[in-house]
């Protein structure tokens, strides 16, 4: 299993299989940090995760009431889940869909209608990621994902994974 968090004022996380089959979506309420981070601990061993697509939150200096805590929720997610992938929103949502396209979309392809738009974005995320890798790794989305967890820790631009794709090709054929 893997998860797909978009922390915020309540957190969303959707839960995947290994063949990226949505399974089921939670709130997370920020009720302080130890609370935060032990409901995150539960879902971790409760559901055996193994790793995480965060959502990457970027202030663009904007005024945002509450930017630091979301930024504390990444870190806390981050510290949870040690194995885990740093997504920017234009990974995953690339043409920049509201919240109500979000919502229809979330609806058609995953036959659920989400509690609030965090669940929907944390939904979303790892479908669409998920699907992304499939079509350069044929079938080896979660072991690609998995293994991307261990390492550089940030989801590639779709160029540095065509060029992994390419590095990938080569060492086959030598």
């Amino acid at each position: 299993m893997f998860c797909s968090i978009d922390p915020g004022k309540t957190t969303g996380i959707a839960l995947f299989d290994q063949f990226g089959a949505f399974k089921a979506s939670y709130t997370l309420e920020d009720n302080g940090a130890a609370d935060y981070i032990n409901k995150l601990l539960a879902f971790k061993l409760r559901y055996e995760v193994r790793f995480a697509l965060i959502e990457m939150y970027v202030n663009f200096g904007k005024y945002r009431p509450n930017a630091f805590k979301v930024q504390e929720e990444v870190r806390f997610c981050k510290e949870v889940f040690p194995l885990h992938i740093l997504v920017k929103t234009c990974q995953w949502n690339p043409k920049a869909y509201k919240d109500r396209m979000k919502r229809q979309m979330a609806a058609q392809y995953l036959n659920c209608v989400f509690a609030n738009s965090h669940c929907t974005d944390a939904a979303l995320m790892g479908k669409n990621i998920f699907d992304l890798i499939k079509v350069y790794y044929n079938g080896m989305a979660y072991s690609f994902l998995s293994d991307l967890s261990e390492g550089i820790k940030q989801f590639p631009t779709r160029q540095e994974l065509a060029e992994m794709v390419r590095e990938k090709q080569l060492e086959k054929a030598t």
